[in-house]
């Protein structure tokens, strides 16, 4: 997936390293131990359209580059989208999302999340 910020292109690589940036963000401690949570509240802030885990997001795809831009700027880009767009932050989101399904490392556990989701609004609707 290719952004546009400043017009500059960004490729966003969401490989090993963007895992472990995520998981470096968001995991869970129990009893001392550390358990990796990265992927899943990464995916959670995409479904509820959080403008702060796409900033994570892009931020963590784009750890192995050699040129990024500022946490600002990415701010600003997704200020701009939102605000060119007529359902705000919703399509946008939705793009990584599809992005994110299509990576060889996460369409498993992407999928995986999204059955334990529709068990659990299943559960609740019953």
């Amino acid at each position: 997936m290719i952004i546009k910020i400043n017009n500059e292109d960004y490729k966003l690589d969401f490989g090993f390293d963007f895992l472990a940036t995520l998981n470096a963000l968001y995991y869970v401690k129990v009893n001392g131990v550390e358990f990796n949570n990265g992927l899943n509240m990464a995916l959670s802030g995409l479904v509820d359209d959080d403008p702060e885990a796409l900033v994570k997001i892009i931020m963590s795809a784009l750890s192995t580059s050699d040129r990024k831009p500022s946490k600002v700027q990415i701010q600003d880009y997704i200020i701009q989208e939102a605000e060119e767009r007529e359902d705000g932050l919703e399509s946008l989101t939705k793009e990584f999302l599809e992005e994110v399904k299509k990576q060889p490392l996460l369409k498993a556990k992407v999928k995986k999340l999204f059955k334990q989701i529709a068990e659990a609004e299943a559960k609740q609707d019953n």
